[in-house]
């Protein structure tokens, strides 16, 4: 994982206050995976302290990535590579 994606993980843990393993981190590749790892970790917390739905996760992860590499919202799709189609080292 380059320095991009290492922030981008941590903004994602800090924004729904989980903790993503290295190793887990770095089997990463696409946006859904993303999306599928932080339901996981949502998850594994008590349900009340994290009451958003798989469809609202998705949304802040998928926001928070089109910030950090400046692509359109729309453009973020489940498929889409970090590193390859997004541009994120």
């Amino acid at each position: 994982m380059g320095l991009d994606t290492v922030e981008l993980v941590d903004e994602v843990e800090k924004k729904f206050n989980i903790t993503i393993p290295n190793k887990e981190a770095s089997l990463i590749t696409t946006v859904g995976d993303f999306h599928n790892v932080v339901w996981k970790h949502l998850q594994a917390k008590i349900i009340n302290l994290h009451p958003l739905t798989h469809v609202e996760v998705e949304a802040l992860i998928n926001n928070i990535i089109a910030n950090k590499c400046g692509m359109p919202l729309l453009e973020i799709t489940p498929e889409k590579t970090i590193c390859g189609d997004l541009g994120l080292d």
